[in-house]
Formats: structure tokens, sequence, C-alpha cells
């Protein structure tokens, strides 16, 4: 079962630098004059940005209160903002303004909402790569690239994880019957010995087998 961490799910960096910040959440001027166009007041202007920009790394919605306060801090000084209050940002992030500005955000970005399609392109993707990748983390990975290619919205972690599970499930199961139909009895009670523990031993063949090999020595002439 996959991390997040062993993906290229986005995340925020735990420890952002000052170049983090200039590279990835410094706002442009189309985008400040955007917002300016689009909100009605510095709050709402702001707002936008920030969800533009964090958006923009993540690929997905977070709520504007959940933004590490250094990010904030940053767009509104390049913007010329002022910098809300923790009790301002709570007040927007319940209203129906804030949902309005995701459909902003989603039509500025060209940015697709993850839905059924989008379901059902991760999950096709995920069973291409299922019988070459072992780990379910190169599936999710491959997920996560496709629906970046595609212009989607990521879902949220558990969804790309619980995806990934299910699909490898399938796939074992796929080869499990291929292998099962290909055997024939007699090579299927020789794979049941392996797995058997005779009277009088302590370990069964398979366990033989898979025993590391001795270390190799040269033998004297």
């Amino acid at each position: 079962m996959p991390s997040i961490q062993d993906t290229i799910y986005p995340r925020f960096k735990s420890n952002l630098a000052e170049k983090d910040l200039e590279e990835v959440y410094t706002p442009t001027m189309n985008e400040i004059e955007w917002a300016e166009v689009k909100s009605k007041g510095t709050l709402q202007q702001i707002a936008l940005l920030v969800l533009t920009k964090t958006v923009q790394k993540l690929g997905f919605f977070i709520r504007v209160v959940d933004v590490p306060e250094a990010i904030v801090t940053h767009i509104a000084r390049k913007a010329r903002l002022p910098l809300p209050n923790k009790e301002e940002w709570k007040i927007y992030s319940e209203t129906r303004t804030a949902k309005r500005h995701f459909r902003f955000v989603r039509d500025y970005l060209q940015l697709r909402p993850f839905d059924h399609e989008a379901q059902q392109m991760l999950i096709d993707t995920m069973s291409k790569l299922a019988f070459s990748k072992d780990d379910t983390a190169d599936l999710v990975n491959a997920a996560i690239e496709e629906l970046i290619r595609q212009r989607y919205e990521l879902p949220v972690f558990n969804t790309l994880k619980d995806a990934a599970n299910d699909v490898r499930n399938k796939s074992y199961r796929a080869i499990y019957h291929q292998i099962d139909h290909a055997l024939n009895d007699e090579q299927k009670k020789k794979i049941d010995h392996l797995f058997q523990v005779l009277e009088g031993t302590t370990y069964s063949p398979w366990n033989e087998l898979k025993e590391d090999a001795k270390r190799a020595t040269l033998s004297h002439l």
C-alpha cells in the first residue's frame, strides 16, 4: 500500500525557502490584473491569487485557511495587498464566494474538475501498467501524470491509493487464473507438495527453496 511520500503526489514543502516562494508562488502581472477584475475588494483579490498559485503548484484546491502563512504573506507582499487575518480567512472560506472563486480559477487555468470520466481514465491508466509494474506507487504516479496531462484536477490521495490497490488485486487474480489454466493436475500436485511439511521434518520443501545460496568457496585442487 503506497504512502503519499512514495509518490509524486504534490505537497507543500515543510520548509519554504525564499527561492521557492519567489519561483513558485509569485503572481504575474496578468494574474494580479485578472484577480482585480474578478474580485470585490482586497480580501477576495488576494484569495483568488492564493487559490490560483496553490492550484498551479498542487493541481487541486485547498481552503485558503489551510495554505501555509508564508505563501499567503509572500503573495500579499508581491501583489501589494493587505494581509488578511485568520478570522477574515475563516469567514471567507465558509462563504459561497469561495466556491464561486473555485470556478473562476478553473476557467482561468483551463482545469477540468475530477469527474467520472477522470476516474475511468485513472483506472484505465493503472490497468495498462498493472502487469508490468509491481509497485503500486508506480501506478499512482502514472495516473497522476496522465491526469495532469489531460488538465484534470487531482483527487484526494486516498482515491488514487484505493484505485491502485484495487487494480493491483485484480491483476494478481488475473495472473493466478492464467497460471491455474496453464497447469495440469500433476503439476498442481507438485506445487501443493512444496508447501507440505512431511512427517519427521520441520520445514516444507518451499522453505528449502527460499534459503539463500551458500557462500561460494574455491575448492582445493
